[in-house]
C-alpha cells in the first residue's frame, strides 16, 4: 500500500523508534560477516539507509512510495556532508553507496547477489500473508551470498493485541494534529486496518485575524502480525540461521513489542 500523505509526516510519527540502537546492532553483525554490498526493503524516508551509507556500506534501498523515496534520496545527500567515517575519522563521499528503486514489499524483485539483506521500522509488517512472507524470505535466501546476512525487525502479535487493536491515538503539536484509529486486530486475517487523519496548521490566527487554518491529509494503510515461531520456521526452512532479540536487542520472550531478526545463510 503506497502512502498519499504519510511521507510529510513520516519521521515525525517514527521519532520514537530507536535508530541509533538498531544502527549499532546493525553495524556490529554485519562487520562481523565482512558484509560490503546489501539491499534494503521498505526503507521510508532513508533514515536507516543514510547512516549504513556513512559507514561506507553500499546499498540499493526501496520502498513503494516514490515520494518517501525522493525524501530519502536527499537525505542521503545531507548526511553525508560532515559525516566523518567512524574508523578513519575522514569524511565520506558516499553519494554513490545508496542507490533507490520503487519496489513493493509484497512483489519484491532481487537480482544479482548480496552481502546483506536489511529492513527497519517495522517493514515486513507490511507483508500480507504467511505465504508471501514465505516467498520474501526464499528470495532473501537465493538473492544472499554463503554466510549473508538477512537482518528485520517487526512488532509482535503481542503488541498488536494489547497496544494496537481497537486504540484511538491522538497528537497535538501545535503546528500538526494528528489523529490514528485502529480497528480490532484480527486474530485470523492477522491484520489490523489503520487511519490516520492529519491537521496541519497553514495559516496563523493571530497573524491574518480570519482565525487559523488548517489543511486536512487522510491515509490508511494495514499491518499484518506473524507469531515468532512462524517466522523463524520459515526461516529456518530456507536455510538460515536464527537469532531473535526482543526491541532491546535482549533475550527474546513473548511479551516482547518488537522482535529483531538476525538470520544468516547457511
Amino acid at each position: 500500500m503506497e502512502y498519499s500523505a504519510l511521507y510529510k509526516y513520516y519521521d515525525g510519527l517514527m521519532s520514537d523508534y530507536p535508530y541509533r540502537k538498531m544502527f549499532g546492532f546493525a553495524v556490529a553483525k554485519l562487520r562481523a560477516a565482512n558484509a560490503e554490498k546489501g539491499f534494503e526493503f521498505a526503507c521510508g524516508t532513508g533514515v536507516m539507509t543514510a547512516m549504513l551509507a556513512a559507514e561506507g556500506f553500499r546499498l540499493a534501498a526501496s520502498d513503494i512510495s516514490t515520494d518517501m523515496l525522493n525524501i530519502a534520496s536527499e537525505k542521503v545527500l545531507k548526511f553525508g556532508a560532515d559525516s566523518p567515517d567512524t574508523a578513519t575519522g575522514k569524511t565520506l563521499i558516499f553519494r554513490e553507496n545508496a542507490v533507490f528503486l520503487r519496489m513493493d514489499v509484497n512483489k519484491p524483485v532481487l537480482n544479482g547477489k548480496y552481502d546483506f539483506i536489511v529492513s527497519f521500522t517495522d517493514g515486513f509488517n507490511y507483508v500480507s500473508s504467511l505465504t508471501r512472507l514465505d516467498k520474501l524470505f526464499k528470495m532473501c535466501a537465493d538473492a544472499l551470498s554463503a554466510g549473508g546476512i538477512l537482518l528485520f525487525d517487526m512488532s509482535t502479535p503481542h503488541k498488536a493485541r494489547t497496544l494496537l487493536s481497537g486504540r484511538l491515538r491522538f497528537e497535538d503539536g501545535g503546528e500538526l494534529t494528528v489523529f490514528w484509529e485502529n480497528s480490532k486486530f484480527g486474530e485470523k486475517s492477522r491484520k489490523i486496518d489503520m487511519r490516520l487523519t492529519f491537521f496541519e496548521k497553514k495559516v496563523n490566527g493571530a497573524a491574518s485575524g480570519k482565525g487559523e487554518i488548517y489543511e486536512r491529509c487522510d491515509e490508511r494503510n494495514a499491518q499484518y502480525f506473524y507469531e515468532t515461531r512462524d517466522v523463524g520456521l520459515l526461516l529456518k526452512k530456507h536455510g538460515f540461521k536464527v537469532e531473535i532479540f526482543n526491541e532491546n536487542l535482549k533475550k527474546y520472550t513473548s511479551k516482547a513489542k518488537r522482535l529483531v531478526v538476525c538470520a544468516k545463510k547457511t
